[in-house]
């Protein structure tokens, strides 16, 4: 019944909760087994409780409007949570499952449709997925937050490593994960503001449904203020406006970058009272506000311990300022070895040997770029069946990735060059509207084909 419950407050957050109390039952006895269940609908239909809706059950009338000098509580406590109780497995010391599955079989011809479609394989970092690991496993284990910093030159797989502990540390139920993204120009879906708008799925809603919203996850996450912490999370997220002041609707205001992560930090430790947090905190080179957010976060343990693992990552160049905080400690990456890149590049298709060869050659090592011109063949149709795997059809045209990406751009347009000028000035993340509205206003049409 609580797999299907309608309220979403009683169903089991992760898969593996409910795989875990699946397995505590044990072996089912033949005689408890019923061949067939039937129940009326009316009968099922009364057994489920009823979804409430708590955005319109209650209304805000009080004002927390302040002004400079405004102070956080003291310390971070919860009540008891009106959540069913989380029955989930221990923390695993190994990441690997026991019985580790048989790699499947490529079948012969097949997958060409499927390119793009399928996450690439890990390969090799055995080590370093195991200090990954440990360093969770620390943070649950003393309650208390910690930080990774991994670093590595371009290619090295930064990205890759630590997306591969936050979807571990899912399956397995032991933490949840939120991730902030950085880039060289800032966007409004960089930083911590934006994760926690995603987080709580705010984008986009007028600030009255997001306070809602905010306040009923609070309460569900067994925070002792909601109220409070709910409008610091929402003047966060969405500042209030003067029309917001007028209407007499509740306002925090934030005065400071330390009172803004004061908030996050709040946020933050209610998750992990649930649930340990994963904090993902990618190229944080580019992101010094993030930055000065872990020092306070790793600061404040003595006073308010939460079981979060924060994991940074990267370029070496520009990691000094980060590992001089304290208690950060880096995990170095060095480029894949070349059997593992092989591994990595005849995983992505199945191509032949001597193809796999080319692949590495022409993009120099580097995983991405091999993937890119990979995903290039595929698009322009010269893949062929052939002996041990998918070659070169005769007389096809090949080059290094950045003639791949040169003879894209001549094959454009110059309306279609003067709108990916546009997406390239409005940084690596391109959110889609965005575009369209700059495009809009140059007069172009933004065309992703």
């Amino acid at each position: 019944r609580r797999l299907v419950n309608r309220d979403e407050r009683g169903r089991w957050a992760f898969a593996a909760d409910a795989a875990h109390r699946l397995v505590a039952l044990g072996e089912v006895q033949e005689d408890d087994a019923l061949d067939h269940v039937s129940m009326p609908i009316d009968r099922v239909r009364a057994a489920l409780p009823t979804l409430a809706d708590e955005s319109t059950s209650e209304t805000t009338a009080a004002t927390l409007t302040t002004g400079p000098g405004w102070a956080q509580p003291t310390a971070i406590t919860h009540v008891e949570l009106s959540l069913p109780s989380i029955d989930r497995a221990a923390f695993p010391a190994q990441w690997r499952r026991p019985d580790p599955p048989t790699p499947p079989a490529w079948l012969e011809g097949a997958g060409l449709g499927l390119f793009g479609l399928r996450t690439p394989p890990f390969v090799g970092r055995e080590a370093e997925r195991q200090t990954v690991w440990d360093a969770l496993g620390g943070a649950i284990g003393s309650g208390r937050a910690r930080c990774l910093l991994i670093t590595g030159p371009d290619g090295s797989g930064r990205s890759r490593l630590s997306e591969w502990l936050t979807e571990r540390a899912h399956e397995l139920g032991v933490a949840r994960s939120l991730t902030t993204t950085h880039g060289p120009h800032r966007s409004r879906h960089h930083g911590l503001t934006a994760t926690c708008a995603r987080a709580l799925r705010c984008h986009g809603l007028p600030r009255a449904e997001a306070l809602a919203r905010i306040r009923s996850t609070l309460r569900l996450l067994g925070a002792d203020d909601p109220l409070f912490d709910a409008v610091a999370l929402c003047e966060l997220i969405s500042p209030a406006t003067g029309e917001d002041l007028a209407t007499g609707s509740p306002i925090v205001r934030l005065e400071s970058l330390a009172e803004r992560h004061a908030v996050v930090r709040r946020y933050l430790s209610h998750l992990a009272h649930v649930r340990p947090v994963v904090l993902l905190i990618d190229d944080a080179q580019h992101g010094p506000d993030s930055v000065q957010f872990v020092r306070a976060l790793l600061a404040a343990q003595h006073d308010d311990p939460a079981p979060i693992l924060v994991v940074m990552t990267a370029e070496r160049a520009g990691a000094e300022t980060i590992l001089a905080l304290e208690g950060v400690e880096e995990v170095a990456l060095e480029k894949l070895s070349k059997t593992d890149l092989t591994q990595l590049v005849r995983g992505l298709l199945g191509l032949a040997p001597r193809l796999v060869a080319r692949v590495l050659e022409l993009s120099a090592g580097n995983p991405f770029y091999a993937g890119e011109l990979v995903g290039e063949w595929v698009a322009r149709g010269i893949l062929e069946l052939g002996e041990g795997g998918f070659v070169l059809r005769e007389g096809a045209a090949t080059g290094a990735t950045h003639e791949l990406f040169e003879a894209r751009l001549k094959a454009a347009d110059p309306t279609a060059s003067e709108a990916l000028e546009i997406a390239a000035a409005l940084g690596l993340f391109v959110v889609d509207d965005e575009w369209t509205s700059a495009c809009a206003a140059a007069g172009l049409e933004a065309n992703r084909a």
